[in-house]
């Protein structure tokens, strides 16, 4: 992830210098597209993904037939997200970082809400505590059908000069980003339809730059509607999912771009601001104290109870997260050779695998970790518990790469960390590396 986060940050100094952006299709700029084809192809390799079976993949095939029916009309609030995104398990249940407490809230003002959730893969991670209507593959079908027809047609986009110089330094293939687009426009005269005369006032959405996302926010900003994106806890300012550029650069209108940006992080705030250029176009927002009341709405009481008493058993709780890295062998001994009473919570990202055994069993040392039948060595209540309790909860956070780091800075907590790039971007003064020990 070093060498996406370098290149990340120089292509950001790049836009803030550049005159004109644009990828333009039918008179409507899809610039910040080129962000996703390259950040997808990252993710992929740094990814450790749980194959559906056949069965699994007809059903969702089968369900997605139906998907299609939904109808915007007497909603006040519209919400897009999606099912492999960071999603965590509470009693039984999971719920979604990224919009479920602003459903809450909506719901509480009394408000009518519709909430659409895309089945990525087919992953629908059932049951929910707030359920969603499914978007399948269908959708995605139509969308790949139109992108065929404007190739087929020989249907070509525009780049500008330095949207071109950009493009190279991503490496994104001509053939690639053009169906990128053309899919982005499938659905933002889709979203546009739906849209259309229901009275709609506010539309969120997470991942701005996937196509689904980038062309519902046209289509709401189209119709004046208020658009936000939403981010399920702190965002990292080098990366190139969220919005950077300014408004100006991106005409001609409508903007791609939500109006508002919604965090939950102060930190976050202060930060990512340094990386807007002035006259950017978005309103920065924070509702992390929303999410609190929402998951302490959800969570148990006997499983609260029961991790406290766990924690009282120890004089120190390290929370060691892993992001998109595995752990270092030399963080593994370190764990092994510990002082008893200091509990170390292991905690594997949720948007790695749909389940964090077979992430631990892909890792020789966490597999080491797991079968060391240490009591001061936990998986379970790392895994049970909402990370921002485990969070407050901790004396010190230890870990690679991860936007923990700034949730951890929110709240005043010591890190450790054991990835080089981190810790420059960071700065000594914030983190400790493992290298000094």
């Amino acid at each position: 992830m070093t060498k996406y986060i370098k290149k990340s940050n120089q292509i950001i100094a790049l836009e803030k210098q550049a005159t004109s952006l644009k990828v333009e299709y039918k008179g409507l700029n899809f610039y910040p597209l080129l962000r996703y084809d390259m950040s997808l192809r990252v993710l992929r390799e740094n990814s450790r993904k749980k194959r559906n079976s056949l069965a699994q993949k007809i059903k969702w095939l089968f369900n997605s037939f139906f998907s299609d029916s939904i109808a915007f009309t007497g909603v006040d609030s519209v919400y897009l997200s999606y099912s492999t995104f960071n999603r965590e398990k509470i009693n039984g249940k999971y719920f979604d970082k990224y919009v479920d407490p602003l459903i809450y809230r909506d719901q509480s003002n009394g408000l009518k809400t519709l909430a659409m959730e895309f089945n990525q893969r087919g992953i629908k991670r059932k049951p929910k505590h707030l359920p969603k209507h499914q978007l399948g593959f269908i959708l995605i079908l139509k969308g790949l059908i139109y992108a065929k027809s404007r190739r087929f047609v020989n249907v070509s986009i525009e780049l500008s000069a330095d949207a071109s110089k950009i493009a190279r330094m991503y490496g994104v293939e001509q053939k690639v980003l053009e169906k990128t687009i053309f899919m982005s426009y499938f659905f933002y005269k889709y979203f546009q339809r739906k849209f259309k005369g229901t009275g709609v006032k506010k539309a969120y959405a997470t991942a701005m730059t996937t196509s689904m996302s980038a062309g519902y926010f046209m289509a709401a900003n189209s119709l004046g509607i208020e658009t936000y994106e939403v981010q399920h806890g702190n965002v990292n300012p080098y990366n190139l999912n969220y919005t950077h550029i300014s408004g100006a650069l991106l005409e001609p209108t409508p903007s791609i771009f939500p109006k508002n940006f919604m965090f939950f992080s102060h930190w976050s705030i202060d930060n990512y601001k340094r990386y807007s250029p002035k006259g950017g176009l978005i309103n920065y927002s924070f509702f992390g104290d929303l999410q609190g009341e929402y998951i302490g709405r959800i969570l148990p009481s006997d499983l609260s109870g029961k991790f406290e008493k766990a924690l009282s058993g120890f004089k120190k709780f390290v929370l060691v997260g892993l992001g998109r890295d595995d752990l270092e062998n030399h963080i593994c001994d370190q764990i092994l050779k510990s002082s008893n009473d200091v509990l170390y919570s292991i905690r594997v990202h949720p948007g790695m695998t749909s389940n964090y055994i077979d992430f631990i069993q892909d890792s020789p040392n966490l597999t080491a970790l797991l079968k060391s039948d240490r009591s001061n060595i936990d998986f379970e209540f790392a895994h049970s518990m909402p990370v921002e309790i485990l969070l407050e909860k901790c004396d010190e956070l230890w870990c690679g790469s991860s936007t923990l780091i700034i949730s951890a800075f929110d709240l005043g907590k010591p890190v450790k960390c054991w990835d080089a790039f981190a810790i420059e971007y960071y700065g000594t003064n914030r983190l400790e590396s493992f290298e000094k020990n």
